[in-house]
Parts: structure tokens; C-alpha cells; sequence
């Protein structure tokens, strides 16, 4: 029987033991640790003591235990951790969110030239995506609420060139109104959004995708750490 489980706050919505179940069929054994505070959430040895074999963890609680966990690749150390194995006595952690968005970016950018790139947000999604556009030296423009207000009516098109690519690092509650110039991708870091209907536009050729394919490849990578794939 594989033992995993998923902590953050309000996630029984989450597709994560599905998509686990995909990749380990039945055999599996899903925990949801849903904590309404940091106070609440249990420390890593009492979250492993009963045989866990892998521990993801969510928004917004992914800085909660980066200084108890020791990162393997000093390249992809981060502010922010959703992913720890135990060995031995130590905790081990990765950011499969990097890995993860990193093969779909560089997939992307193969199969089409995006003349701007637009990042939303300043969460660890954000801080992940800032580092993979420098790593591909792709420019981009950056806004976030601190310093631009209002993204979820912010309009775009002023600022970039058709085709351009929106990559959406916001929270699952900022819905998106905005305006986007013709020809461009909005790529959304989260599923099964609101705005997901209304942002599609045949007349402006606006195309959406969401971010299910990353959370498929997100599992993935996290099975290769935990050693189950």
C-alpha cells in the first residue's frame, strides 16, 4: 500500500489523489491534512511517524517547514518547498512546481515565439517562474498587486504584442476580467477557475489553458523523488 497524503488549507476540492490514483492505481492510501493555521499543522516527524512515504504540501503553507528540510540541488533551493521524503532521519525537500513548469515553458516557447511575456502574481509560483524566464533568458513583464493594483482587471493589451503570453501566478481568488491583446495565451498556474469560461475569445483569438497538465507533471516529479514511479 503506498501512503501519501497533501497538506494545505481548504483543499478537499484538490484532484491530487486522483491523479495519484492514475499513476498507482487502488493500491493507494491518500491523506488530506487541511489546517485553517500555521498553529494547527502537526511538525514533519508526527506527519511521518505513521509510515508516509511522501508528503506534498499546498498554498499557503509551502514556506511552513523550509527550515527543517535539507535540499539535495542547491540550484533549485527556493523560499518556498511541495515536496519532502523522510531518509533516515532527515527531511528532504524539492519544488517539483519548478521542474514541472519548466519542461511545459520550454515545450511552449519550442512550438511558438511569444513576442511578450506577461507574469502575474508574487507568490513561490511567481518566484519559480521569475527563475525558470531568467534560466531561458526570455524578458518579461512583471505585475503584481503590490505594485500595480487591481490584476484582475488590469488591461494588457497596451502593453504587449499579439501573441503574447500571460502566465497567471495569482491566487485561486483573484478572477481575471482583464483585457488581453489579440492573439495571446493565458496560461493559468491553477484548475477548474471561474474565469476559465470567460476568457476564451474567438474574436480576439484569446487562447486558455489551464493548470492541470501541471499539476500531472507536478505528481510526476514527485513520485521520481519519493522513489515510487
Amino acid at each position: 500500500m503506498y501512503k501519501l497524503a497533501l497538506l494545505g488549507r481548504n483543499i478537499s476540492h484538490s484532484q491530487s489523489p486522483s491523479i495519484y490514483r492514475k499513476f498507482l492505481g487502488e493500491n493507494l492510501d491518500y491523506n488530506l491534512f487541511d489546517f485553517k493555521s500555521e498553529d494547527e499543522i502537526p511538525s514533519l516527524e508526527d506527519l511521518f511517524s505513521g509510515n508516509l512515504m511522501g508528503l506534498s504540501i499546498t498554498a499557503p503553507y509551502k514556506k511552513h517547514f523550509i527550515n527543517n528540510v535539507k535540499f539535495l540541488d542547491t540550484e533549485r533551493s527556493f523560499t518556498a518547498i511541495n515536496c519532502v521524503r523522510k531518509r533516515n532521519d532527515t527531511f528532504e525537500a524539492t519544488n517539483t512546481d519548478f521542474l514541472a513548469l519548466e519542461e511545459i515553458l520550454n515545450k511552449m516557447f519550442s512550438l511558438k515565439e511569444y513576442p511578450s511575456v506577461v507574469l502575474l502574481g508574487s507568490g513561490s509560483m511567481a518566484e519559480i517562474a521569475q527563475k525558470i524566464l531568467n534560466k531561458l533568458n526570455r524578458s518579461f513583464i512583471h505585475l503584481t498587486r503590490k505594485g500595480d493594483g487591481d490584476l484582475s482587471k488590469v488591461d494588457l493589451s497596451p502593453r504587449t504584442k499579439g501573441n503574447s503570453l500571460v502566465l497567471n501566478a495569482c491566487s485561486r481568488e483573484m478572477f481575471f476580467a482583464g483585457k488581453l491583446s489579440h492573439g495571446s495565451t493565458f496560461f493559468d498556474f491553477n484548475y477548474d477557475m471561474k474565469h476559465a469560461q470567460s476568457i476564451p475569445d474567438q474574436k480576439h483569438s484569446i487562447d486558455y489553458i489551464d493548470g492541470l497538465n501541471l499539476l500531472f507533471l507536478q505528481a510526476k516529479y514527485a513520485l521520481d523523488f519519493w522513489g515510487l514511479s
